[in-house]
């Protein structure tokens, strides 16, 4: 390889090391800085290191709460943190002696003793979460690291709750219920950390009680026997709890990402030829069973996952189309069928031109992209074209991991809209096929949108979820750009608003597409998908917020509108639904819609 490779191989192998093996950092973009974290629980959190890695700015605040005691916390909202994690010691759940004596026959007394933990797993818990319960701290809560070993015996049952394996994994099951109770809390998998890294070179049941539930220790405390005895570190191998640290640090920041959506990936774009299968198939004489297997299936796979986390789908591949879809069954059969991919343009035009319809078709910006071609050349024309794209492709090897575990294609929750969009952006386009053929009267008539109104008034609203994914992850109709956290949210519907609403016409159910954000008397913020625009849905919507704002009074309406550098689809609309600007320089704006000004409602728009 040459200089240039070789350094580009070792920065890759560096976002793929030990530590961030379960979490790739190829697709970070902008990195998030940190302030501030608080660590409550055992003294296990005290080895995890004073500060995170590669953030040497932020404090870290560790908590040790004595067994048995009620954590004791400083006089803080939580808002003073970025986020908190919670630990609970097993030992403080299960006395040490608990599981030594129950007569392995009596598989009641174990029953009673889990939901005798049960019980304490959720006092404890709820001690530690004031913070959480009080602000609404985003926090995230460490489950139990299981065994290496059954201390009962290898062969005997192993999803037997009298196997303190699987009694401790029943634990893990029942934590993960719990942490759905609480909002803005997510479960940071101590357990498969340490799996990914080894068990056996990080956790300490092999020396100590189950109990304890903690790291290796490398002191040497034997200094007072008989027979010298080697240090702790010769025994076993220890070089790897540094690892472990770091990764559980890479895990959090990791989840901070998720949950703050950023760098998301919107639109996965493959090419095909030694991408999605090995080899040039236009120059095979012979198709191979086997052309996918290995690396292209696990791609294939994870495409597969990512289309059910609502991420899109398209090729662009230089090849004959109709060799393509002759031979694709043959292939991957029903493993992955054309219809999953939103977009197909396989043909001999240049790839940068491609990507240009694609996105213009979908409506997604280069910097929500993700492009893998096998092609240097490619790849270089590609990122040259559009500098916010981002590219994979050199090292085949990484790409199942860096496609399904790093944060940026990771979703805080699945809706039934992210399940559909596919399907919905399939429709869209074809609906845009037949604007086309007709003249604007006739295409919204037969369009025939339907809209529906809901009021969302709290965190806890069933369509809240889908609501606060469509504020965080859209940018081009959007009046202001913001991204709201959990607590923020709550505080505004203290005072304010939201107002949502689903639409459907003639070619689709689209599900919830819009929210607005309004106080008193203001629109805070207006947020709409794309799949909608030009049915003038947006001018219906307006009319009934402006009437539900009034509610009977004749009122000015305002309207914030803060440019960013992508929400250009947004920029006409007040001026549109008849609101003036009052106020504000060029891009910082403030509109208004007179007290006796009405806005009428599209007659092809039915709206409730």
């Amino acid at each position: 390889m040459s200089d240039k490779a070789d350094v580009e191989f070792e920065e890759l192998r560096r976002l793929h090391s030990d530590s961030r093996y379960l979490t790739p950092g190829d697709l970070a973009v902008k990195p998030i800085s940190l302030s501030r974290v608080a660590l409550i629980g055992s003294c296990l959190l005290e080895r995890w290191g004073n500060c995170i890695p590669d953030h040497p700015e932020c404090v870290v605040d560790v908590f040790v709460v004595p067994v048995g005691a009620v954590p004791i916390l400083p006089d803080r909202t939580g808002a003073f943190y970025d986020f908190q994690v919670i630990q609970i010691p097993l030992r403080e759940l299960i006395p040490e002696p608990a599981l030594w004596h129950i007569p392995y026959n009596s598989l009641d007394e174990h029953e009673r003793l889990l939901e005798k933990v049960y019980e304490h797993m959720e006092v404890h818990l709820r001690r530690k979460m004031i913070w959480n319960i009080e602000r609404g701290l985003l926090t995230f809560v460490c489950n139990f690291m299981l065994l290496q070993r059954n201390p009962i015996g290898g062969l005997l049952r192993k999803y037997d709750l009298r196997n303190p394996v699987y009694f401790v994994q029943k634990l893990n099951e029942h934590l993960e219920k719990l942490i759905a109770t609480y909002k803005n809390t997510y479960m940071l998998d101590l357990d498969q950390i340490s799996a990914s890294m080894g068990r056996r070179y990080v956790q300490d049941d092999n020396t100590v009680n189950l109990a304890h539930g903690s790291l290796m220790e490398v002191h040497d405390g034997s200094e007072a026997r008989i027979e010298r005895v080697r240090p702790f570190h010769d025994h076993y191998e220890s070089n790897w709890l540094p690892v472990f640290r770091d990764a559980i640090w890479e895990e959090l920041k990791a989840l901070h990402r998720v949950v703050m959506q950023a760098d998301a990936v919107k639109l996965v774009v493959v090419d095909l030829d030694d991408t999605l299968w090995r080899g040039v198939i236009g120059e095979m004489e012979e198709i191979s069973d086997l052309i996918a297997e290995g690396w292209p299936i696990g791609v294939v796979e994870a495409l597969a996952f990512l289309k059910q986390r609502g991420i899109l789908l398209a090729i662009i591949s230089k090849n004959e189309e109709s060799l393509i879809r002759e031979l694709w069954p043959r292939i991957f059969r029903e493993k992955l069928p054309l219809s999953d991919f939103a977009a197909i343009r396989i043909n001999w035009e240049p790839k940068v031109k491609n990507m240009r319809e694609i996105q213009a078709g979908l409506n997604v910006l280069p910097r929500s992209v993700l492009f893998i071609d096998d092609d240097p050349v490619e790849r270089e024309a590609m990122k040259a074209a559009f500098p916010d794209i981002r590219v994979l492709g050199r090292y085949p090897y990484y790409l199942r991991r860096t496609l399904l575990w790093s944060p940026e294609t990771q979703v805080l929750s699945i809706t039934d809209e992210s399940q559909r969009r596919t399907e919905m952006i399939q429709a869209q386009l074809v609906r845009e096929d037949k604007r086309s053929e007709l003249t604007d009267d006739e295409f919204w008539r037969s369009c025939s949108p339907s809209v529906s109104l809901l009021s969302i008034d709290a965190v806890e609203h069933p369509r809240f979820k889908r609501a606060m994914e469509l504020i965080n992850k859209t940018n081009q109709f959007n009046t202001t750009g913001r991204r709201w956290t959990l607590p923020e949210m709550e505080d505004f519907l203290r005072s304010g608003q939201l107002i949502a609403f689903d639409v459907r016409d003639a070619f689709a159910d689209y599900g919830l597409v819009g929210v607005i954000l309004f106080q008193y008397n203001k629109i805070i913020q207006w947020v709409m998908s794309c799949r909608v625009l030009g049915c003038k849905i947006e001018n219906a919507v307006m009319a009934k917020v402006v009437e539900r704002i009034r509610g009977g009074s004749n009122v000015s309406i305002l309207g914030a509108l803060n440019h960013t550098n992508v929400n250009f689809a947004c920029r006409n609309l007040f001026k549109e639904c008849l609101f003036s600007k009052i106020d504000g320089p060029e891009g910082n704006e403030l509109w208004s819609l007179p007290a006796a000004q009405a806005i009428d409602i599209p007659p092809h728009v039915t709206i409730d």
